[in-house]
């Protein structure tokens, strides 16, 4: 959203890659952090409230998930 909610909080929406093969998680982690670290330096806002589209998210993205770089992921964010 372009403005700030009033606690100075950056509503984000976004949805999943339509890409024929599925989901890659890991380009999509980095993808994220990339995003992050510039929302970092260039925004001004206390925390980021992520609304993620979920509909075309299968079984057989959900298997491709790495569970240790997905642990490593929420260590680095929070």
């Amino acid at each position: 959203m372009p403005k700030l909610t009033k606690d100075l909080d950056r509503i984000i929406f976004c949805r999943g890659p339509e890409i024929p093969g599925g989901l890659v998680f890991e380009d999509n982690l980095k993808l994220v952090m990339l995003i992050t670290e510039i929302r970092m330096r260039e925004d001004y806002n206390l925390k980021d409230i992520f609304v993620v589209d979920m509909k075309k998210f299968t079984f057989s993205d959900c298997q491709k998930v790495s569970l240790p770089l997905l642990k490593k992921f929420q260590v680095s964010i929070l």
